[in-house]
């Protein structure tokens, strides 16, 4: 197929450029083998004696149609860089040869970050890569440019978590530390915390004296019940040292400008690994039993002497308590990456689980090291408010007495904290976006 130039006076006129395939011959020749010096000036003699010719035919038809000269040398020199240009890499051609640019790509430099135009746009979404499950192509364009926004209004965050994290930063923190390793020790504290939890209590009943008595007197199990109290208290350091760390990341990342997106979604990442390991060590700090352990133990008809819980009965027994327990930090947190899906913008309310959550929960395991994890088994916080307030409701309400385990208030409390903030955020969504956001609200 024979390209064809346009003149200055629009003429059209057929280029006897064919011949540039004979051009290339003599490259492909090299790059599967090595020629001789006669080949090589054979072929150089052909090359000329070709280029001659086609020089010559060129000019014949420019005078013929009355074609400047100098026109038509730039159109000819302009086909043949936009030949090189377009030139199909083969297996002999080097990468350093295509391509020399070594500096990172930009908004300008890649089609699938940004596009160029509006007309490109439908070819740029689909050069954008495919192998995503969630990420669109649109999505992936405009990953680069995502920037964090959020905010916590937590008091407790704003007067003393966040000055704490910034002066550890400002004046302990190395510049050298990339936000990321901070991220990865505050989880190696809890993980860590975890471990010592699980070998002391692998079924996290083992603090509670009276399964421990009752295994003991069956003779099925002989080192229940013997837990170290330091373990607990090794657990409220390690939240706190997470709490703090897990503030630190975000402002040593201004710090350094070294904020992207996928430090946001390493320290998302840690935060919903870390939620299950608060709730277990949270379990065994309190001594719970979550589940039937008579069904465990294969019906073996043992009697576990435990006070009867109101609140453990209305849900369903302790291991929906359990359950509780677990899925309360998960649901808030995607309820509030939910949230940030349409706003653009994570904020934590009053009172939440990475601040108030997180102190309290460090307080309870320090508490259990103080007075034993069986404090949370009894009913003595209940029974005192019980007997402090009979004076202005007289006896209606003494029939809860015993009945209301401290271990029942924390998981009311957490369930009661968590239908707060779902309930605040679902109804921004609904108030500001429309009722179709519901859709989204369920993973599917």
């Amino acid at each position: 197929m024979s390209p064809s130039l346009t003149g200055g006076n629009d003429t059209s006129i057929t280029s006897p450029i064919p011949q540039e395939i004979d051009h290339t011959k003599p490259m492909k020749e090299k790059s599967s083998s090595t020629p001789s010096l006669s080949s090589d000036r054979s072929s150089a003699n052909s090359l000329s004696s070709t280029m001659n010719a086609a020089a010559t035919s060129s000019k014949n038809n420019l005078d013929s149609n009355h074609t400047p000269a100098n026109e038509t040398s730039e159109t000819a020199a302009t086909t043949a860089t936009s030949s090189r240009a377009h030139t199909p890499i083969t297996s002999g051609t080097s990468l350093s040869s295509v391509s020399t640019s070594s500096h990172r790509p930009t908004d300008e430099d890649s089609p699938i970050l940004s596009p160029a135009n509006d007309d490109d746009d439908d070819d740029h979404a689909a050069n954008a890569p495919r192998s995503y499950y969630y990420l669109t192509p649109l999505a992936v364009r405009n990953l680069p440019s995502y920037q964090y926004h959020g905010a916590d209004i937590s008091l407790l965050y704003q007067r003393v978590l966040s000055p704490l994290a910034g002066w550890l930063v400002d004046r302990a923190t190395p510049s050298w530390l990339a936000p990321n390793a901070i991220t990865l020790l505050g989880l190696a504290w809890m993980a860590t915390s975890y471990a010592i939890v699980w070998w002391h209590c692998p079924g996290l009943y083992e603090a509670n004296d009276r399964v421990a008595g009752a295994l003991r007197g069956s003779g099925d199990g002989s080192d229940v019940g013997d837990v170290p109290r330091w373990i607990f208290l090794f657990n409220g350091v390690a939240m706190l040292a997470y709490q703090t760390l897990d503030n630190m990341d975000g402002k040593q990342a201004r710090k350094t400008r070294s904020s992207s997106p996928l430090g946001l979604l390493f320290d998302h990442g840690c935060d919903a690994v870390n939620s299950i390991l608060g709730s277990a060590n949270w379990m065994a700090a309190m001594a719970m039993v979550p589940g039937s352990l008579d069904r465990w133990m294969g019906g073996g008809g043992h009697e576990f002497e435990t006070p009867p819980s109101a609140v453990s009965a209305a849900f369903g027994g302790d291991e929906v308590l359990a359950a509780l327990l677990v899925f309360c930090p998960m649901i808030a947190f995607y309820v509030s990456t939910w949230e940030q899906y349409y706003t653009g913008k994570l904020i934590l309310p009053p009172f939440n689980g990475p601040s108030e959550g997180l102190v309290l929960g460090a307080s309870l395991s320090i508490l259990s090291f103080l007075y034993g994890p069986m404090i949370w088994q009894s009913t003595s916080l209940v029974d005192t408010a019980l007997d402090a307030c009979r004076p202005v409701v007289g006896s209606s309400l003494q029939s809860w007495k015993g009945t209301v385990r401290n271990m029942d208030l924390i998981v009311l409390s957490s369930v009661l904290a968590l239908l707060q903030e779902i309930s605040l955020k679902i109804r921004f969504v609904l108030r500001t976006h429309g009722a179709h956001t519901l859709r989204t609200l369920l993973p599917h």
